[in-house]
């Protein structure tokens, strides 16, 4: 267990801080569903997607040195359309609240620094760029892993999948839109285990005021967790929130946050509503990472 603790005068200065939401323009759109958010929403309302990728994360165990075949499916949920999917690999990472994310380097945006990741892009081929399918139908796809001697430890790969935009209606307006898979491929190189060096590195809180997108201002509190090893942790995290009174601690809240991994190299930042609007005062926030 990693554990951290700060202390911080929570004022005006804190309920000044601004949230920035990111605004898409044009008539192109794409709905991404990435991990285990698919099943949600499938499970939800099936007609959103017309398309699934079995499994939706691919996990192997490699040996060094050695070729392996791996098998996805591509399904089509649709009665009456036949689905063209193409496929593609891709670099993959995280994002700071630790959802899966492409690299692309053509993306003007990309600040990611592929020579860091722990990356078996270039590792992997598929024996087809685009399947189509029919209603109700599954074809099976094949990738090829080509793992290099001596290695070790996890690594990371992105499997995109993707239809073509087609024309719809949303709210009365025409649009193109496609819906795009992210799969993530986790592959583990047996050999001597690596230590895990997974640490908790800052804890904060944070007032976000009301805007048109969520109209409810808000207190987060989050904890800062970095892995400079060569693991694929799980993790479990639980933030204290204090405020004072007097010369006395009192308990705001005990926020156990959603259990996630954490790939080499990355950075997260997780974080968790603390359920109430706090007044002015000083509070201290504690951090405990299993």
């Amino acid at each position: 267990m990693v554990f951290g603790k700060r202390s911080m005068r929570a004022g005006t200065n804190l309920f000044a801080d601004q949230v920035r939401s990111m605004a898409c323009s044009g008539s192109r759109s794409w709905a991404r569903i990435i991990g285990i958010t698919t099943i949600v929403l499938l499970a939800g309302n099936c007609a959103f997607a017309d398309f699934l990728v079995q499994p939706i994360i691919i996990k192997r165990q490699v040996h060094p040195g050695k070729q392996v075949q791996i098998e996805f499916r591509v399904e089509n949920l649709s009665s009456d359309t036949t689905e063209q999917v193409s496929l593609k690999l891709s670099d993959l990472t995280q994002s700071v609240h630790g959802m899966w994310q492409q690299v692309d380097p053509n993306d003007p945006n990309n600040t990611v620094d592929v020579s860091k990741l722990k990356s078996c892009k270039n590792w992997l081929r598929c024996d087809t760029a685009s399947v189509q399918v029919d209603p109700f139908q599954a074809v099976p796809v094949n990738l090829i892993a080509t793992i290099p001697g001596g290695t070790r430890g996890y690594y990371f790969a992105a499997l995109i999948a993707e239809t073509a935009p087609r024309q719809v209606d949303l709210n009365g307006a025409g649009a193109l839109v496609g819906l795009q898979y992210i799969i993530p491929i986790v592959l583990e190189c047996q050999g001597v285990p690596l230590q895990h060096n997974v640490q908790l590195t800052d804890v904060g809180l944070k007032y976000y005021p009301a805007t048109l997108e969520r109209p409810t201002p808000a207190v987060y509190a989050s904890m800062t967790i970095v892995n400079n090893g060569g693991t694929y942790s799980r993790l479990q995290g639980v933030l204290r929130v204090q405020q004072q009174v007097d010369n006395n601690w009192r308990r705001v809240a005990d926020l156990k946050l959603t259990p996630c991994g954490i790939i080499p190299g990355v950075t997260l930042k997780l974080n968790e509503d603390v359920g109430t609007i706090l007044p002015s005062g000083k509070y201290r926030v504690e951090g405990y990472l299993y």
